[in-house]
Formats: structure tokens, sequence, C-alpha cells
């Protein structure tokens, strides 16, 4: 078992660089952008642009892998990712970081697909369950790690944007010296939202929900808190929390969503998490104003 797990520790150590990258430039970018004095409505945009470049590049992406196979994809998309981010401090409009965001979250889609595909491909029914798991972990850790990266600096500063390069040009080493053999590209699938919605309704609509809520926290929470006046320290520690607390209740809602309906544990996250996020902005908002003194 350990061997099995050795043999794609290229892999996960590629994964870790590279979100530890992207964790301390998902945070960065906002707080940058509110300090250059974007308007609400340019922060937003640039945190679209991501996304439309990683769900742009979800359809195109395969087309590369294809054609130049996974190491090669791998490379062009980790090179892309360094460029886009060494850019962002060069032309600082909100019309150039939404495109270079734009071209960072097409990259990143890729890296993802190549990661992915690559640890399916070596996964097999006996321990398939247990490398997913050890996958999530190591997402996990580099996105927490990515956060305590902003202590190495200013956020006013180029040296953030810099590091995150470095990230995502290190990222590139392990999968380059990987032994394992390149994954057979199969046939391209033909993508059909709405036959994925007739079949599972809820689900569809409820990763919708769940995409549109987490792209607008990646995107305006670290200004949120910035506005609070939390330090790099405490804004660390704020996105950090967030991320651990999602990690530590995969297990728990596993289990339960196994004993009942998978409906109505989708009905009361959401609303959970719903109250969570008013709570937060009604408590930042009172701390904020009141005095409190410990």
């Amino acid at each position: 078992m350990i061997s099995q797990f050795s043999s794609i520790g290229t892999i996960l150590a590629s994964t870790l660089l590279f979100l530890m990258g992207n964790g301390l430039i998902g945070t960065l970018v906002p707080v940058r952008a509110h300090l250059d004095g974007f308007s609400s409505l340019a922060l937003g945009l640039t945190g679209s642009g991501y996304y439309t470049g990683f769900a742009l590049c979800c359809i195109a992406g395969p087309l590369l892998m294809e054609r130049t196979g996974h190491i090669r994809a791998f490379a062009i998309a980790a090179a892309l990712t360094a460029i886009s981010v060494l850019a962002l401090p060069i032309v600082v409009t909100p019309g150039a970081w939404f495109f270079f965001r734009g071209v960072g979250g097409a990259a990143i889609a890729i890296l993802y697909m190549v990661i992915e595909s690559w640890l399916n491909d070596r996964a097999g029914n006996e321990n398939r369950g247990r490398i997913l798991s050890l996958y999530v972990v190591v997402n996990l850790v580099a996105l927490i790690l990515g956060q305590w990266l902003l202590l190495l600096a200013t956020p006013a500063s180029f040296e953030h944007f810099t590091i995150g390069a470095m990230a995502y040009c290190l990222c590139l080493m392990p999968v380059a010296m990987t032994r394992l053999p390149q994954p057979a590209v199969p046939p391209l699938p033909r993508m059909r939202l709405t036959s994925l919605f007739a079949i599972a309704p809820v689900a569809a609509a409820g990763c919708l929900t769940v995409g549109i809520a987490n792209g607008a926290f990646w995107t305006l929470a670290p200004v949120y808190a910035q506005t609070l006046g939390l330090g790099s320290g405490q804004l660390a520690l704020f996105m950090t929390v967030f991320i651990a607390g999602g990690a530590l209740v995969q297990w728990p809602v596993g289990r339960i969503s196994d004993g009942m309906d998978r409906r109505w544990v989708i009905a009361a996250l959401c609303t959970v998490a719903a109250s969570c996020g008013i709570a937060l902005g009604l408590l930042g908002w009172f701390l904020v104003r009141v005095p409190i003194v410990f």
C-alpha cells in the first residue's frame, strides 16, 4: 500500500505547490484590488474573470490534453498561470485584471484536469477512496498554507505576486521528473447541461448555488475582513478557519447523508451556510461600531 501511494507522490507534490500559490493569489487579488481603489463592481468583475476562464477551459482544456499529453499540458498551464500572476502588478486596471484573471482561471482548470485525470488513472477499485481522500487532504492543506504566505510581505508590494508565480513554476518540477506513464486520453465526451439537470435536478441546482456563493465569498470575504481592520495575520487566520471548517464537516456530513434523503441534507446545509453568512455580516458590523473591553 505504501508503494501504491508513493507512486503518486510526485503528482501530489505538484498539487501541493500549485494550490499553495492559488491559495495565496486567490486571497491577495481582492485585497490588493481594494487597496488600489477598485470599486465594488470592479472587484466583482475581477473575480468573475477567474471563474469565466475556469468554466470556458473545462470545455477547451480536454482538447489541449488530447493534443499534447498530460505533462506538456500541465507545463503550458503552469507557465500561463505564472505569467498571468506576474502581469497583475504591471497593469493595474479592472479591465486588465479581468483578462489576466481569466487567463489564470483557464490555466488552473487545466492543472486540475491533468492532476485529477492522472490520479483517477492510477486509482483502482481497491484504493480509489483512499487516494481521493489523500488528494482532498493535500488540497486543503495547500490552500491553508497559501493563506499564511500573506505574512511574507505587505499586500501593497509586488513580492506576493512573485511568490505566487514561484509556486506555480515550482509545481512543474515534480511532474516533469515523474516516471509514471501518462494516462491515455479517452474520447472527448459531449457536455449536455440540460441532460444533467434532467437526471439530477437537486444536485445540479445545489452545485450551481454553491458555485455562486463560493465565488462571491472568495472574491469579497478578504475585502470584507480588510475593511474590518484585520491585519495580514488575522486575515490569514480568517480564511484558514473557513477552509478548515469545510474540511472538518466532510466526514460527519457524509455519514449523515448515507442514512437519510440527501435532498434534506443539502437543504439543511444551505440554510446553515446562509445563516452563518448573515451572522458573520452582522457580527462584523457590531465589532466595528461597538467598543468591546475584554
